[in-house]
């Protein structure tokens, strides 16, 4: 990996000493170092104090906005992807954890940042390992149990931040806009998704289609009392573990959503990550379990069983539609491609015959569910040659 150009890291380095400084009510210095990791969204450093006050952490990690060749850093860009959005994004959603939170933080402190500059200062947490780590592994009972606390601490999150939208959009509002005037926000994308995916299949909707698609999206744009802040990317890597405390990271995509585009992680099998492998049944519901009673702390209509099957449907049925609106037909037939470890005919085929059989468990969505069924069966049938299934993780395989 490729260090960053000296001219940046040292107003990297000045940016983040002002900030600290601010912070701390005191001035710091820091060193410089290289990047710790780089990405099309990210540039992150780690910076080790030379002088300060007493109180002051002797690390803090810095992340900037990452921009690309064809774009440039605006504090005023109001939409995806611009890095604005993602910066301010992972910077109100830090600080607003950090408010709601309470004594058993989930998120690393956020010292601050500098809004012209994209850059935020937050929270060394120190060396630990991330799910990701584990998944691609051996230790199959570590996993299983570290994938059930990954589900706990997100519906602990969801418990403390519902009914508190008006805090975040107010702390959001203060960074940059954020436009939600756009198609994406309709939702009407995941019935458009689904329609021409039948079209181009010659697959005809189970009876109740149209009527369910309503109903979902429905759902989606208001999920009543299912709406809490969620990550929108809570993925092996995105978490890190340090001693006995596990941490979420990386809210570029956090927002105010039904808890359950969050909570089906484990069911959808991660659906937004390269490492996206399957999970078996067995821990899959242990996981839901575990989500399901920190989520009951706040949240009485998760004690409702068709309330809360319904939710679970609702999410898994979002990001299997989101598979059609991300990968039409008329590609996925024409072309395989690999995404970290599995390719875009798995999880396409992989998550929309999980709809089907959780749809068909649960009881809801169940035309929409032998639907999507119909459209996999139909999408196998013409791929050329066979398509291995999403396999299991490494670690959870049977050996």
């Amino acid at each position: 990996m490729a260090e960053a150009p000296d001219a940046y890291l040292t107003e990297t380095v000045a940016l983040a000493e002002r900030v600290l400084s601010l912070s701390l009510g005191s001035p710091v210095r820091l060193d410089s170092a290289p990047q710790l990791d780089s990405s099309d969204r990210s540039r992150v450093f780690r910076l080790r104090l030379l002088e300060g006050p007493p109180d002051a952490p002797t690390t803090v990690i810095v992340k900037r906005a990452a921009v690309g060749d064809d774009e440039c850093y605006d504090p005023t860009a109001a939409t995806f992807p611009a890095p604005a959005w993602r910066l301010f994004n992972d910077w109100a959603g830090l600080q607003f954890l950090g408010d709601v939170a309470g004594p058993d933080p989930i998120a690393p402190r956020l010292y601050g940042g500098d809004r012209d500059a994209g850059l935020i200062v937050l929270e060394d947490l120190g060396a630990g390992e991330t799910l990701a780590q584990l998944l691609l592994g051996e230790d199959r009972t570590l996993v299983e149990r570290r994938l059930v606390d990954l589900a706990a601490l997100l519906g602990r999150m969801h418990a403390r931040t519902l009914g508190r939208q008006p805090e975040f959009d107010q702390l959001r509002a203060t960074l940059g806009p954020r436009d939600k005037a756009t198609d994406y926000y309709t939702y009407n994308w995941l019935a458009t998704a689904v329609q021409s995916a039948t079209k181009d299949l010659s697959v005809t909707p189970a009876p109740g289609t149209d009527e369910e698609l309503a109903a979902l999206i429905e759902m989606i744009r208001e999920p009543g009392p299912f709406l809490a802040y969620t990550h929108g990317d809570p993925c092996p890597g995105n978490d890190l573990r340090v001693g006995s405390r596990l941490w979420l990271l990386d809210f570029e995509f956090g927002d105010y959503r039904h808890a359950l585009t969050d909570g089906v992680y484990g069911h959808i099998f991660f659906p937004t990550c390269w490492c996206s492998n399957r999970v078996p049944l067995s821990v899959v519901m242990q996981m839901e379990t575990a989500y399901r009673a920190m989520l009951l702390q706040a949240c009485p209509a998760a004690q409702d069983d068709v309330l809360f099957s319904e939710a679970v449907v609702t999410g898994c049925a979002y990001w299997a539609l989101t598979m059609y609106a991300w990968n039409p037909v008329a590609e996925l037939l024409a072309q395989d491609y690999e995404w970290g470890i599995a390719t875009a005919r798995q999880r396409v085929l992989e998550r929309s015959e999980q709809l089907a059989q959780v749809a068909e468990q649960y009881g809801h969505f169940e035309a929409l569910g032998a639907t999507i069924k119909a459209m996999a069966t139909k999408l196998r049938s013409r791929l050329p040659g066979d398509v291995d299934r999403l396999p299991f993780y490494p670690a959870l395989r049977q050996r």
